[in-house]
């Protein structure tokens, strides 16, 4: 007979039948539920090795169990038992939010009780200060991605993120709510709100192909989808993100760093033409130098302003100097349609002096003929958006006015991806609107949208394209709209 010994209250967990994982006990407060009877577990001290023993009664009969060190019952009748002993605080921790949301609680209410009582049951089961600060967490951010599923990405991040640091051990580092919104959607290639497998290795191994291997793209998919349905949701995309701090923080340093190396590269796109022989053209597009007959050569960057490409077993580098492509071997490239749009500026120019017309007014059409020179030479050569931003901006700058007042291209071409949601290369009214109320609701108001959106829309079709959107932001004299709109967005999501 055991009933001379203690129950043993320190054991709780589930455990798992080694060798038919689908077996499965739960073991709470020293009690073993068999058959939907509780039979209670006696602690029998330490053997010579330190494990802990015990001991029940089952059917009358009094067996014996070691609790090793890998955290295996291994009973004297040859069973093995693995216990995962934070499973019964998970499982306890979330039917107590069940009854929160029960009784009508708000979800940080119901949050915050998950969060308490996995706290408390990791502190009875004998766990330290960090892991019971880090289970609390992790049930916090569980339950809140859950209540706030149907949320817009933005607003359920930062209820996510405010309920990660509130029960997060004090000092943690924080993903940034912009960053793992902007995660997802580099996920998320097709706009449907949910990432498939292939589409979350295609973008892990765009970010980083030598970490982000198949099998670890696998692997962490199948960590990422919690419901096991073959599809990772924003909620399940950021309950690991706030859970799996390690990870997730390596995750977006090497997608930041792919970012800047991306926009470094991209600052040479353009349609090149030999300054000593305007007629040899040249086309470097999305950080590649076409050499002709299908061949394009990637460029490694080579300072902040510089690059080398590998040409018949030698390195051959470039560098911008003056708004001109300088190589190693003393050839320049310069970008082509400048000779058109200097024209175009200086007829725009005298056309408005003989007329009378004021300073401001011969640099307003200087500026607009500029850009409608640079967006025709873009349209008529095909250039991608990057290329195609970069030539109006220098356009703008060509144009001798308020050169202080130029938008970065670069930036230019991501606020369209951010506006242009469903990725159908148009912004609509609603794209716009729910874009910019997520930046900052009290300046962007419904009325202040609209006239924005009316702004940009040039030919009156209810929607913008990149090319009107280029034109509305360069085309503007002092572009005091474009660029508040451009900064608050880029702050937004770089915050």
């Amino acid at each position: 007979m055991v009933f001379g010994f203690d129950r043993a209250k320190w054991l709780s967990g589930t455990c798992v039948l080694k060798t038919n994982p689908t077996v499965r006990e739960i073991v709470k407060n020293g009690y073993w539920t068999k058959d939907g009877k509780k039979v209670p577990i006696r602690s029998r001290g330490r053997n010579s090795l330190g494990q802990r023993l015990v001991s029940m009664n089952l059917d009358g009969d009094a067996i014996s169990a070691t609790l090793n060190d890998d955290d295996e019952l291994v009973w004297e009748t040859g069973e093995v038992w693995e216990l995962d002993m934070l499973e019964a605080a998970y499982t306890e921790a979330v039917r107590q939010a069940e009854l929160a949301r029960e009784m009508h609680m708000t979800p940080e209410e119901q949050s915050d009780r998950a969060a308490s009582v996995a706290l408390e049951e990791t502190k009875h089961l004998g766990f330290n200060n960090k892991t019971q600060r880090q289970q609390a967490a992790k049930m916090a951010v569980k339950w809140t991605a859950s209540c706030c599923s149907e949320d817009a990405p933005v607003e359920m991040v930062k209820k996510v993120g405010n309920a990660r640091r509130k029960h997060g051990r004090k000092g943690t580092c924080v993903p940034l709510e912009a960053k793992v919104v902007s995660i997802f959607e580099k996920f998320d290639s097709k706009g449907l709100g949910k990432i498939n497998a292939e589409q979350l290795k295609r973008a892990l191994q765009t970010i980083d192909a030598h970490t982000f291997t198949a099998e670890v793209c696998q692997r962490l998919f199948e960590t990422l989808d919690s419901s096991c349905n073959g599809e990772v949701e924003f909620a399940e995309l950021c309950d690991w993100m706030y859970s799996r701090k390690d990870l997730s923080m390596e995750l977006l340093k090497a997608s930041d760093k792919r970012d800047s190396d991306l926009a470094r590269i991209r600052r040479f796109d353009g349609r090149y033409v030999h300054k000593s022989d305007g007629d040899v053209s040249e086309i470097i597009e999305k950080g590649r130098v076409h050499l002709g007959d299908s061949v394009w050569v990637p460029i490694k960057l080579n300072g902040s302003d510089g690059f080398t490409i590998g040409v018949d077993d030698m390195e051959l580098g470039a560098r911008i100097v003056d708004e001109e492509l300088v190589w190693d071997d003393g050839d320049v490239w310069i970008l082509q349609g400048e000779k058109e749009i200097h024209e175009a500026i200086e007829l725009a120019r005298r056309r408005s002096r003989d007329a009378g017309r004021t300073y401001k007014t011969q640099d307003k059409a200087a500026i607009k003929e500029a850009v409608e020179a640079a967006v025709t030479l873009s349209q008529s050569a095909g250039d991608g958006r990057y290329a195609f931003a970069k030539n109006v901006a220098r356009a703008r700058r060509l144009s001798g006015t308020a050169t202080n007042c130029i938008a970065n291209p670069d930036k230019v071409v991501e606020l369209f991806e951010k506006f242009d949601r469903d990725g159908n290369g148009e912004i609509s009214f609603v794209e716009l609107l729910s874009t910019l109320k997520q930046v900052n609701p009290e300046i962007f108001t419904s009325q202040t949208c609209t006239r924005l959106f009316a702004s940009a829309d040039a030919n009156d079709n209810g929607k913008v394209d990149f090319t009107e959107l280029i034109q509305w932001i360069y085309a503007d004299i002092d572009g005091v709209l474009p660029l508040a709109v451009l900064s608050a967005t880029s702050k937004h999501y770089s915050a």
